[in-house]
């Protein structure tokens, strides 16, 4: 099943998230779950899928009052932000990239899943086996 002819009308940045809603059936389980890991990858994100990107760890400060830090917490604080920022970013973007092609009763099964590892393990759990 190739690409519909309104996604001939996409721009590029539109195409390279393009991916097909996953069958109610799972009759197109096996060429979604390539694509759409494919474009994951793509983005760099495939690690919000399989596990291997979990969040930052939190640095460990002298103490909890942020008036008393040293320059050591400071600098600590400084280097932890950006990196916490852009994983929790990241985060966003698997979780509206993978919730805008299931079905809504699938949606409902995932979405208080704590990680996209976890809600991406249910949809496989759900689907490999009827592949």
């Amino acid at each position: 099943m190739g690409p519909g002819q309104d996604s001939y009308n996409m721009n590029n940045k539109e195409t390279l998230w393009a991916i097909p809603k996953l069958a109610p059936d799972s009759s197109n389980w096996v060429t979604f779950k390539t694509w759409f890991l494919f474009t994951m990858a793509g983005h760099n994100l495939k690690g919000h899928f399989n596990g291997s990107d979990p969040a930052p760890l939190i640095p460990t400060y002298s103490m909890a009052d942020k008036s008393r830090w040293t320059t050591m917490d400071k600098d600590k604080n400084q280097a932890y932000q950006p990196l916490t920022k852009k994983w929790k970013h990241d985060k966003h973007i698997t979780c509206a990239q993978l919730t805008q092609v299931v079905s809504n009763s699938l949606l409902i099964q995932i979405q208080h899943a704590c990680t996209v590892a976890n809600m991406w393990k249910t949809i496989v759990a759900e689907f490999d086996h009827k592949g």
